[in-house]
């Protein structure tokens, strides 16, 4: 991540939904001054905080991130809460403001996912600072002592750094320049940080029946989103949902020898391409029946703020070499605001140097499903299986028995 980002842009993203009804120029320039002169203390800051382990499925580690946040907030006068039902912590906290009449909720998380070691150029708890990507030649930088040894392109390395600790450190440094330049909130804060975001936080739905009334709020604004790929600050109004489908397609009862069984033998791999190869018309889009039937249209307010952003499109597919994307002439904006099925995942037999002359017995294939409003997992689930069942596959939920395959075709 960018310094700036987290020094900047993140210290930003509450003040002008916190801020008193002062002019915008004033909580700016107030934002500008405290963040010039306290840099080197938020970028120590949110140093110490990566340093600190953040898997999950570690209690201990998680508990160690949580005791170091409370603190953190309680600094600020924020009273804190620990929402425990099972999992990782979540940490909910509050400051209220003397008359204020709504309230905003700040949800983050401050679980990572877990660490491949040889994945890493450096330690993923030990943040470093670079001059630049690691795959563009960035080299290391000594961490500052000052603030004005800071430079603003640098880039920090760690477990997180992105993905999301770094609204906690954000949040609190909005607080903190508005506390300086005696700016009072014209809301109550609310925030709800999770512990459990990166393995679907399972606990999440207990938390919310048992403590609906804590979290009530007027607003929520979510903290786990990208910047837009121009640089530039973005405030969304929703994201897509997700719903995960996974595919097995079945060929003999034992893998065969491709040379005696070949143009005879029923494949499961051709089977699976051949299924996954029926969802998408040629030109992206979906092809399961009824599948964009509740999608409501674009307004006309929508198409104006996607045209008033920043045309990405062309220096992306660059940088990704990219020929073409998938919905054509669609820009990328107006594409995730579409539903989709994304091919995430394929499964079957060896390649390359491993490969083998066998026909196999059983391909696997994880579908993604985004979905938008108006659309349910459960309506999208029984949308897809009767589109599968409209191609002549018989679905079953369980292993299946000889019997089953010899009886059909078409299984999965």
């Amino acid at each position: 991540m960018k310094i700036k980002r987290i020094i900047f842009l993140l210290s930003f993203s509450c003040f002008f939904s916190l801020a008193h009804a002062a002019k915008q120029q004033d909580v700016l320039a107030a934002s500008q001054s405290w963040r010039d002169a306290n840099s080197l203390t938020i970028l120590n800051d949110f140093r110490d905080l990566l340093s600190l382990k953040n898997v999950a499925t570690n209690f201990d580690d998680m508990t160690k991130n949580a005791d170091w946040i409370e603190s953190y907030l309680q600094r600020r006068n924020f009273q804190t809460q620990r929402l425990i039902e099972g999992g990782a912590p979540y940490i909910f906290a509050e400051r209220k403001t003397p008359g204020a009449q709504k309230t905003v909720l700040i949800y983050a998380h401050y679980d990572g996912q877990p660490v491949k070691a040889e994945n890493w150029q450096s330690s993923a708890w030990t943040p470093v600072l670079r001059d630049d990507l690691v795959e563009s030649g960035g080299k290391d930088v000594a961490w500052p002592t000052t603030t004005t040894q800071i430079n603003s392109d640098w880039r920090i390395f760690a477990r997180s750094a992105g993905d999301d600790k770094a609204p906690v450190i954000g949040v609190m440094a909005a607080i903190d320049a508005l506390d300086k330049a005696g700016i009072t909130p014209s809301v109550n804060i609310k925030l709800l940080f999770d512990g459990e975001e990166e393995i679907s936080s399972p606990s999440l739905k207990n938390v919310l029946d048992k403590h609906a009334d804590l979290l009530a709020t007027d607003l929520m604004l979510f903290c786990d989103g990208p910047m837009h790929q121009s640089r530039e600050r973005q405030l969304v109004f929703g994201v897509r949902g997700v719903s995960g489908l996974n595919i097995t397609t079945y060929g003999p009862a034992r893998p065969l020898h491709s040379g005696h069984y070949g143009n005879w033998s029923q494949n499961a791999a051709e089977n699976m391409v051949s299924l996954l190869a029926s969802i998408h018309h040629s030109d992206g889009k979906v092809a399961i029946k009824g599948f964009y039937d509740s999608v409501p249209k674009m307004t006309e307010t929508e198409r104006a703020a996607i045209a008033a952003m920043p045309n990405i499109d062309s220096r992306l597919k660059h940088e990704l070499a990219l020929n073409q994307s998938r919905l054509k002439n669609t820009r990328i904006e107006e594409a995730i605001m579409q539903p989709g099925a994304i091919i995430t995942g394929i499964q079957v037999g060896t390649t390359g140097r491993s490969a083998r002359n066998v026909i196999v017995s059983e391909a696997n294939a994880s579908i993604n499903f985004r979905l938008v409003p108006n659309q349910t997992p459960l309506q999208v689930k029984n949308q897809t299986e009767a589109y599968f069942k409209s191609l002549g596959y018989k679905i079953t939920y369980q292993e299946p028995t000889d019997e089953l395959l010899r009886n059909n075709e078409k299984l999965i």
